[in-house]
């Protein structure tokens, strides 16, 4: 028996007739939304169709799973691995900077990062030569950071103007098929 998107799937007669199994995958991709609608995943850039969980002992893992039709009896699906919610082994060697590292199903992970690392720089015990170099670092980081602002306010005020005012422009791009 293997479990998919929260449910266990087994034999027929735990699952029901064939006529339930359709009619509850319809409702279920019905309930997804268009591919348009869906996120991208990070590793593919496909829309996601659903998260998959696996089990491995105490640890969680999780994988985006991309339905891509049918082939005779079967659905055929693409799965991403995405990791666990929690990285325990590497985030035990990062305790000092108290830095707990996520897997790719977590997307605001990079503000909890900086978050953490903001926290860790008062206390951090380093060389004058090393906190300088941290510090140009940090003003390089915040200069990349403008500049994806600046490029990022110039496309959505190009797509206004092409499509005209009242027009929500939607993050992300375009997924890759």
């Amino acid at each position: 028996m293997s479990e998919v998107a929260g449910s266990k799937v087994g034999s027929r007669a735990a699952r029901g007739t064939a006529a339930e199994a359709t009619k509850a995958t319809a409702k279920a991709r019905a309930a997804r939304g268009s591919k348009e609608e869906r996120e991208a995943c990070p590793r593919c850039g496909m829309p996601i169709s659903w998260v998959y969980k696996r089990r491995a002992g105490e640890r969680e893992y999780y994988y985006a799973v991309h339905y891509l039709g049918r082939s005779g009896e079967r659905d055929v699906v693409k799965r991403c691995y995405l990791g666990p919610k929690e990285y325990a082994y590497v985030t035990a060697t990062h305790e000092g900077l108290g830095l707990t590292l996520k897997g790719l199903v977590e997307p605001k992970r990079v503000l909890d990062y900086l978050d953490s690392l903001l926290t860790a720089l008062p206390h951090l015990e380093a060389s004058r030569e090393e906190l300088a170099r941290i510090a140009e670092k940090l003003e390089l980081a915040s200069k990349i950071i403008k500049e994806k602002i600046e490029e990022k306010a110039s496309v959505e005020e190009r797509a206004r103007r092409l499509l005209g005012e009242g027009v929500e422009v939607l993050e992300g791009e375009e997924p890759s098929r």
